[in-house]
């Protein structure tokens, strides 16, 4: 539990830190282009200038601190988020069947219909930068499912 509380403690400071660099972004989209790049700040900074084209703003951290204090959270992040395996396997990694692919396929499609409902709000709401990140991580998703898709019919040809 105690490891928990510590990745989680990293995860909000690098979260403190986007909101303080991007103050005019809602914090709702920040959480969830946050969560999209894994909790990495660095790529999610990479990801809002390059969809955004929004240049960080600067902070009280001078720009020696700030990449050295990212890299100390993702590392305890990796540390405690790395969970160990437990007696029950509910997906077969060795050996995927066409249940696991098709179940990577849904999951897919439900990520794909979320990034489209985002994009469309922040369309609505005319924040054209934000709608199209979510719509560019909607076509990421949809390719994403087609593979899967594409891998359990393949899985179901070679089987006959």
């Amino acid at each position: 539990a105690g490891g928990g509380k510590r990745a989680d403690m990293a995860t909000d400071i690098k979260r403190q830190q986007l909101y303080a660099m991007y103050p005019s972004i809602e914090r709702a989209t920040l959480d969830d282009i946050f969560s999209a790049n894994d909790f990495a700040i660095g790529q999610t900074v990479d990801a809002i200038k390059a969809s955004c084209d929004l240049e960080p703003k600067q902070t009280s951290m001078s720009a020696e601190i700030l990449p050295s204090l990212s890299k100390s959270a993702n590392e305890i992040e990796q540390h405690f988020r790395n969970p160990q395996p437990g007696p029950e396997v509910y997906q077969q990694t060795m050996y995927p069947d066409y249940e696991d692919f098709r179940a990577e396929a849904g999951l897919h499609a439900q990520q794909r219909e979320d990034c489209l409902r985002k994009a469309a709000q922040a369309f609505q709401q005319k924040r054209g930068d934000i709608a199209q990140y979510y719509s560019q991580q909607a076509c990421l998703h949809a390719e994403k499912m087609r593979e899967a898709n594409r891998r359990a019919s393949q899985l179901i040809l070679s089987s006959r």
